[in-house]
């Protein structure tokens, strides 16, 4: 049943229909109902009685406004049988960047930060004079229709009616869309400047340390959806524009440079920048300008149901000459799996952890690597194994001097039904190759999908609009080679002697074609590839290697608490070097790891070995990796 607000606005549509000269030849075109929705739009908001009924009625009574611009956002016009029909959009059909911020995610925002800058100035008077000298100025670079910057003048009029005393705040409030900015202005705050502009591109924001403060939450929209024009024009300007990188670590970034020295930014936004090749740049740029006095992983709660992104909130100062050091700041780390929590933080009796863990330590890291899941015994570990590294006895799987290489599987994009057969015609040789997928792998175990690929590059007609990749054939044909699952709770990987092909649900662990410029040549070390591709096996499928690569990733999961295991991230799993000393347990754990593979294929699969054989393995790799008990 449709509630009172939904049918207010469609009874007003209707009758704005009968007012429109749109012919009805044109309403069937797309951009024609788009100009109609956003003309109905802006005459609702300046009709000021039918605009003030409405708002009357708004299911969020706290935030009417916003409750009106996600119903324009999230709603389309369409023609049906001769008439217009207001319909919900198909969420991938939602403009990118644009989520409506829950209230309570809001308020803890504002209080996370009301905190900090109390505990920056524990002395109330000289807190006061401080302000009383100059205006305090809050900014939201990515305002939306103000609701961050409501949230804050309504605290501090409650604030005011309880202390008998304002504080000189003004308001700026930044936006690239027009309705957004025009609803904003609607609000009763006062003192405030809404500006509808590109904030990343505006000469109006040009000049540095222009903000006390800076709340929001920043638009994360892929690299993918960015326009080729404003893709150049931000990795002229912007350092953080890094690879393929999202709109939304330009956003942090920008709000570094806006903010004043000491100035505070407390904002929601995606947790793929702490991990993501892409992210190096803007993690370096907040390590040494700022202190990070937060971050809380709010991933687990389904905050923004039409969108993917997994979210942390984020507290920092921006550093000034008397604190321009930040290798003795702790950086407090909290997640956060249930929303009423929120409500409990600031009590003293809260029953989640809160680990602190110093900012230099992220400095060490490879690339920076901000991880929001640690605590005592896993910076321990962390810190050991990149030790390791540091002195010259590992190497990352991903250094250019490695001897491997990761690759994607065959991406079937949306030609699967040409490429993917059960059914092979017997006289095309181009039909030989079996397929397995993440399916048919398991740890140590591999088996065929019951596909046969037709390895033909000609069948993907990109004029059509066809798409998808074969890969390179060699690495499908290497034998041995080793395949790793996309997804799964810990690693799992499995060794392939059968020259399978594989879609992209799984990545491919080979050795690199040229012998030239590695660390070592694994052929010095080994007696054959079988036993240096079963080490590497054991080595990956060892609980050290998955413990290592929780702990960096785990705040990047998935929907029930699956890993993704990619490229990059797979990249940074460190792997002993071979020496006279230790290569005698790199074999040892070479054998373990084909006894596995052995038993994990056997029909009479006795539980009860494969126990002590998995024991085993772990005894040794931690041996190898001079893991601290």
């Amino acid at each position: 049943m449709k509630n009172l607000f939904y049918q207010s606005i469609e009874k007003q549509f209707h009758e704005y229909l009968k007012r429109s000269r749109y012919d009805k030849k044109d309403l069937s075109k797309v951009n024609t109902l788009r100009n109609l929705w956003q003309n109905f739009m802006n005459e609702l908001l300046n009709n000021n009685q039918n605009y003030t009924e409405l708002l009357s009625i708004a299911p969020d009574q706290q935030d009417p406004l916003g409750s009106l611009y996600q119903f324009f956002y999230e709603h389309k016009i369409i023609p049906e049988k001769g008439k217009l029909r207001i319909i919900v959009k198909d969420p991938k059909q939602r403009e990118p960047g644009k989520v409506y911020t829950p209230r309570k995610i809001i308020s803890f925002i504002i209080n996370l930060i009301k905190n900090s800058i109390n505990k920056d100035f524990p002395n109330k008077k000289s807190n006061e004079n401080n302000n009383s000298k100059q205006q305090l100025k809050i900014a939201d670079i990515s305002c939306g229709t103000g609701r961050f910057l409501t949230h804050w003048w309504l605290k501090d009029l409650e604030n005011a009616s309880k202390h008998k005393k304002i504080k000189e705040t003004k308001y700026f409030g930044f936006d690239i869309d027009p309705t957004a900015v025009k609803i904003a202005n609607q609000t009763p705050i006062k003192n405030v400047v809404w500006k509808n502009i590109d904030t990343l591109f505006d000469s109006y924001l040009d000049q540095n340390d222009q903000f006390d403060i800076i709340i929001g939450n920043p638009p994360y929209i892929e690299s993918r959806a960015i326009s080729d024009d404003n893709w150049n024009n931000l990795k002229k300007k912007y350092e953080s524009a890094f690879k393929k990188f999202d709109i939304s670590v330009v956003f942090l970034e920008k709000i570094v440079s806006l903010l004043k020295p000491n100035g505070w930014a407390g904002i929601i936004i995606t947790n793929k920048w702490l991990v993501s090749d892409y992210g190096e740049r803007i993690r370096k740029i907040l390590l040494i300008k700022t202190h990070i006095e937060y971050i809380i992983d709010v991933s687990h709660l389904l905050l923004f149901k039409s969108s993917s992104t997994y979210p942390i909130i984020i507290i920092f100062q921006k550093l000034g000459q008397d604190n321009s050091d930040s290798s003795n700041f702790q950086t407090k780390l909290v997640q956060i799996n249930d929303i009423n929590e929120l409500d409990s933080f600031f009590l003293k009796n809260q029953t989640y952890p809160i680990n602190q863990v110093h900012q230099s330590f992220f400095l060490k890291s490879p690339k920076n690597i901000i991880s929001s899941n640690l605590d005592s015994s896993s910076m321990q570990i962390l810190e050991h194994l990149w030790n390791l590294e540091r002195k010259n006895e590992a190497i990352l799987l991903g250094d250019y001097k490695c001897p491997y290489e990761l690759r994607k599987g065959i991406h079937t994009g949306n030609v699967k039904g040409k490429l993917f057969t059960a059914n092979p015609p017997n006289n095309d040789p181009m039909y030989k190759h079996a397929v397995t997928s993440r399916y048919r792998v398991d740890r140590f175990k591999i088996s065929w999908q019951g596909f046969w690929v037709h390895y033909n590059k000609k069948l993907i007609d990109r004029t059509q609009g066809e798409y998808g990749s074969l890969r390179e054939e060699w690495i499908f044909e290497a034998q041995p080679k080793i395949f790793i699952k996309l997804f799964g709770t810990r690693i799992q990987a499995a060794i392939d002697h059968l020259r399978y092909y594989a879609n992209n649900s799984l990545i491919l662990l080979i050795r690199k074609q040229t012998e030239e410029g590695f660390k070592y040549n694994p052929e010095n070390w080994y007696v054959s590839r079988d036993e240096e591709f079963y080490y590497i096996l054991g080595v990956l499928n060892s609980q050290l290697i998955s413990d290592y690569y929780k702990t960096l990733y785990k705040h990047t999961h998935v929907r029930g608490n699956y890993l993704q295991f990619y490229i990059k991230d797979l990249k940074n799993i460190p792997l002993i070097i071979p020496n006279q000393t230790n290569i005698s347990i790199m074999k040892k754990i070479a054998a373990v790891a084909q006894n596995l593979t052995e038993f994990y294929r056997s029909v009479k699969l006795k539980s009860s070995e494969i126990e002590k054989l998995e024991k085993k393995l772990n005894v040794f790799v931690n041996k190898l990796y001079k893991k601290l008990d």
